[in-house]
């Protein structure tokens, strides 16, 4: 008994041995093909900040004087202009004339993944 079931074995085990490898090749090309149409997949890159390619006119800033130093806190837009400005840590009329400065701004507008994208900036001016 024990004799016909190894022959029975030896028989059978080629066939089912070619069965398994038969599947996985005629799978092999489906999945190549899938792979070619998948979405494309978006990587980070990275996120180059925003950089000053003006200055501020000083001579705006003459006669202006502060304990403190004023904070200007804005958003540098796709374009790199500065939008709503505000200005914290000085008088209406220090406040007034610094928005107005840093409105003039231009800046190289920042990149996310190689795209311009707006950006918060804060910017401290030390009128002392």
């Amino acid at each position: 008994m024990m004799r016909k079931l190894i022959a029975v074995s030896l028989f059978v085990l080629p066939t089912l041995m070619h069965a398994q490898q038969s599947s996985v090749r005629a799978e092999t090309p489906k999945m190549m093909a899938a792979a070619a149409v998948a979405p494309k997949v978006h990587t980070f890159s990275g996120i180059i900040a925003p950089k000053r390619i003006t200055d501020i006119d000083r001579s705006i800033f003459v006669g202006l004087t502060s304990a403190q130093p004023v904070v200007a806190k804005f958003t540098v837009d796709e374009k790199g202009i500065p939008q709503n400005v505000a200005v914290e840590g000085a008088s209406a009329n220090v406040s007034a004339k610094v928005a107005d400065a840093v409105s003039k701004l231009r800046y190289q507008p920042g990149l996310l993944n190689g795209e311009a994208y707006s950006f918060p900036m804060v910017l401290k001016i030390d009128l002392r």
